[in-house]
């Protein structure tokens, strides 16, 4: 009886996470505009927007993905998850404006650094989350086993978007690079017996 209020903490904690991450999704699409002219400046421009929902879209994605699995992880909602999670969630919620800055300013180095870096510190928050979690939760063998899979490739996403903010003022492609590369390493399977995200 003494672990229902932390299982119903838990449970709030995930319907809490969810619903953001739906309202983020939602406000990016807001951002969508169909020009009314179809010119091949206006086409490209609705391009930028397209591929920078796209690409913030799928990191969503791969952070929704392992959210549920951390969760999933979980018996209980150990004390101080809650904070952890809302900070992870604070950056995630200013991913619309980073996303709608580059997709108006795709070859502005101080949007492309601001949009890159935005998803290291989103990164190294979720990083963070997992690191205290294992600290808490030192025999949980099933987070260990999500930890084991994806802490590396979360660590190593947070050194890759934070190599795209200053190399965004050497030349806007490199920072394309970096925020492309991210998430496909994320579809590449760490190993035999691992989920692949």
């Amino acid at each position: 009886m003494a672990k229902q209020p932390l299982a119903f903490d838990k449970l709030r904690i995930e319907t809490f996470s969810d619903t953001l991450i739906a309202v983020v999704v939602v406000s990016m699409t807001l951002n969508l505009r169909i020009p009314d002219d179809w010119t091949a400046e206006t086409l490209a421009a609705l391009g930028w927007q397209i591929a920078a929902y796209l690409l913030s879209f799928v990191v969503l994605g791969i952070l929704w993905v392992n959210h549920r699995q951390l969760a999933a992880a979980l018996d209980s909602a150990p004390r101080g998850f809650q904070w952890l999670n809302l900070h992870a969630l604070f950056w995630v919620s200013l991913i619309p404006m980073t996303t709608a800055h580059a997709a108006a300013h795709p070859l502005e180095p101080r949007a492309l650094a601001a949009y890159s870096g935005l998803f290291a510190v989103v990164s190294l928050s979720f990083t963070l989350l997992r690191h205290v979690l294992s600290k808490l939760k030192p025999d949980n063998t099933a987070l260990a086993q999500v930890n084991f899979s994806m802490s590396y490739r979360s660590l190593a996403a947070a050194m890759i978007f934070g190599a795209g903010a200053p190399l965004a003022f050497i030349t806007p492609y490199a920072a394309m690079a970096c925020l492309a590369a991210v998430p496909l390493m994320f579809f590449v399977p760490v190993g035999a017996g691992h989920d692949r995200h």
